[in-house]
């Protein structure tokens, strides 16, 4: 393989063409050495000169594709015959490429042919990666098709593998022939993968009820089977390498859970188990292929993901998230990483899943698995400015080329910029810069950008920081703390005991931890507007029964510390109208 040197450092990128060709002639040596001189003969010559072109500087920068070629120079031939690298391919033409290994005989053919499928298509988004022949929309969507054909090519194999063994699966009343659901999770969701990106999946089947075989299993049994075979297709490294990398970590309970579910099963799940950064993930869930029951699976996510008044309940959470993102750039030192350090991709896909989350429930077009569509509507909507969504979407595309160039050099699932001063270097030539420096001052300052956007997201202050007295410190047994506030306040005590009466009554007592937290935070701003002695004669005792009310509904008193204006509005209605 070609082996980097100092030659490359005092390097300009205008100069890369001629120089690649020159350092890539023993390279092409060795290649046609192994395919021998006439079939390499032929090859070059159905090259066009700008394929030519390409290929020189895609080998040059890529470690992988200059690997890959050597030890199988018959790829050679097969990438010149694949369509233009600026025509983008679609789910349908990579689902015909899969059906020639769809008629693979044995488990270990169909695997090798997937590999090798693999490789050669990896070689032409590589191609397309430093040729810019796509955009980089055009380029994740055709990455996210072919990955979607090999699961579903992987399903539908191994489900006729399993059918052969113990029959078709059915439903307990023999109604309908049950199906492997398969939910793509994250970007390959939104259509939006990277070139060396793993796969986020969950697996799920309708209805529960067992095959109609000789030997009998039921649907559960053969569908943690079938999911079983499909991850290992994908998953497993051989000698042929692997066809993508599979993470199940969203299925329902993590990677205690099971590996597949029912739709049953995952319903109530989602209704009894679900929290707030599991809405957060299934933002992106997206039923891969063509199947029957894809309407009845949005039909369980939306309701869970997106709530259809404005959501002011899950803000807290996401202020965790934004909190623990914040933490983990700290801790682990993720200065030089472009998805995961302070304003990279990461930073901005949490401000849009944020807006949504928040949102979508309201505004249905601020639903939806890609990145630069809800980008487009939450700006539309004046959720974000437009100059804003358009920087952020410069700063998504930028931060994405430069993630694409640190994979492609060895085919690697990193995000990290190289320490290595030569790699390096040939990162910022592969982007069109002539130092790392150079390219060191853009990224800068797109993320500079994004990251003042995370952090204007979410005020992180607590509404009650300002105020003199805290008087919740207690536990909901003892309130001490607040008899003494009342007091300290001159507050009279048949006022003081309406306050202790409710807060020591049965249904404060039974609320759930974050349900007091936010009953403390609403009172922490209620209570001091009742200090004008008249205003406690009129309104403390109505206020005490809507709090009584609503206090196990705690949306509503998220409402309240979250637009304390509201709280204005509540006391100038109460005090006109004595039935509210």
């Amino acid at each position: 393989m070609l082996q980097l040197d100092e030659s490359v450092l005092p390097l300009k990128a205008a100069e890369v063409p001629a120089f690649a060709k020159r350092s890539l002639a023993s390279f092409w040596e060795k290649v046609e050495q192994q395919l021998g001189s006439e079939e390499f003969l032929q090859v070059k010559q159905k090259m066009t000169p700008k394929f030519s072109d390409a290929l020189d500087r895609a080998v040059f920068f890529s470690q992988y594709l200059q690997k890959t070629l050597l030890y199988r120079p018959l790829l050679l031939s097969k990438l010149i015959s694949l369509p233009p690298l600026d025509q983008s391919m679609s789910l349908e033409d990579f689902t015909k490429v899969f059906d020639k290994a769809f008629r693979s005989s044995t488990e270990r053919e169909f695997q090798q042919k997937l590999r090798q499928i693999r490789q050669l298509y990896q070689s032409r988004f590589i191609l397309q990666h430093y040729t810019s022949a796509l955009s980089m929309e055009s380029l994740m969507g055709e990455l996210s098709d072919f990955a979607e054909a090999a699961i579903l090519v992987a399903a539908q194999w191994h489900h006729g593998q399993l059918v052969e063994r113990f029959g078709q699966p059915y439903d307990f009343q023999k109604r309908e022939k049950q199906s492997l659901i398969v939910l793509g999770m994250g970007k390959l969701g939104g259509r939006e993968l990277n070139l060396s990106s793993d796969i986020d999946l969950v697996f799920l089947f309708d209805r529960a009820g067992e095959t109609e075989g000789e030997t009998s299993e039921e649907n559960q049994v053969f569908f943690t089977a079938l999911a079983q075979s499909v991850i290992k297709t994908l998953n497993q490294i051989t000698s042929d390498g692997f066809v993508f990398r599979v993470d199940m970590r969203l299925r329902p309970f993590g990677q205690s859970g099971l590996l597949v579910c029912s739709s049953d099963a995952f319903s109530r799940y989602l209704q009894d188990q679900g929290r707030d950064w599991e809405r957060y993930a299934y933002i992106k869930a997206r039923v891969l292929g063509q199947n029957a029951k894809t309407k009845d699976i949005y039909d369980l996510l939306t309701p869970f993901v997106y709530r259809r008044y404005t959501d002011f309940s899950v803000l807290d959470s996401l202020r965790e998230m934004k909190q623990l993102i914040k933490k983990e750039v700290n801790r682990q030192g993720k200065v030089q990483d472009v998805k995961l350090g302070a304003g990279g991709i990461r930073e901005i896909e949490f401000i849009v899943q944020a807006l949504q989350l928040i949102y979508g429930g309201k505004y249905l077009i601020c639903q939806g698995q890609k990145l630069k569509d809800v980008l487009d509507q939450l700006a539309r909507l004046d959720f974000i400015a437009t100059d804003v969504a358009n920087q952020l979407y410069s700063a998504y595309v930028f931060l994405r080329q430069v993630e694409h160039s640190i994979q492609a050099f060895k085919d690697e699932q990193t995000h990290q910029m190289p320490i290595n001063e030569l790699e390096q270097k040939c990162i910022a030539l592969s982007l069109g810069f002539d130092d790392f420096e150079a390219l060191q001052d853009v990224l800068g300052e797109y993320q500079g950008f994004v990251r003042e956007q995370f952090d204007h997201l979410l005020r992180e202050d607590n509404p009650t920081d300002s105020l003199e007295v805290e008087p919740f410190l207690a536990s909901r047994s003892n309130v001490a703390n607040v008899t003494e506030y009342m007091r300290l306040l001159d507050w009279d005590a048949e006022s003081e005991q309406k306050v202790i009466q409710f807060l020591n009554s049965k249904k404060v007592q039974q609320l759930k931890a974050t349900e007091w937290l936010r009953l403390k935070r609403s009172l922490q701003l209620i209570l001091p507007r009742f200090n004008d002695e008249n205003l406690r004669g009129s309104l403390l005792s109505p206020m005490i029964r809507l709090m009584d009310a609503i206090c196990q509904r705690s949306m509503y008193l998220v409402l309240f510390y979250e637009n304390p204006q509201t709280i204005d509005r509540l006391f100038l209605v109460a005090a006109a109208s004595p039935w509210v």
